[in-house]
């Protein structure tokens, strides 16, 4: 059985300002506010060349921190049991 992922959770585009060193610190939760998501997989991707910045997880209260450099990004979320909604 799967469990749908909020839209914001699952795909995710921002741009961090090209004054400084940033990081994006956030927590991934079910829809409606169910719960927070565990072991969930980020994967950051910089844009408009669309490479793999980096991979990470969620620690046990669904809380992960990436630091990144001024650019364009898109985040995406994958927990197995999930899958995206549209």
């Amino acid at each position: 059985m799967f469990k749908p992922i909020t839209p914001l959770l699952g795909y995710l585009l921002l741009a961090i300002p090209s004054s400084a060193q940033s990081a994006l610190d956030a927590y991934i939760f079910e829809e409606n506010n169910r719960g927070f998501i565990k072991d969930a997989t980020i994967q950051v991707y910089q844009l408009p060349e669309n490479y793999v910045r980096g991979e990470f997880t969620t620690d046990q209260d669904g809380h992960f921190k990436v630091p990144l450099a001024p650019g364009q990004y898109r985040v995406v979320c994958k927990k197995e049991l999930f899958y995206p909604k549209m």
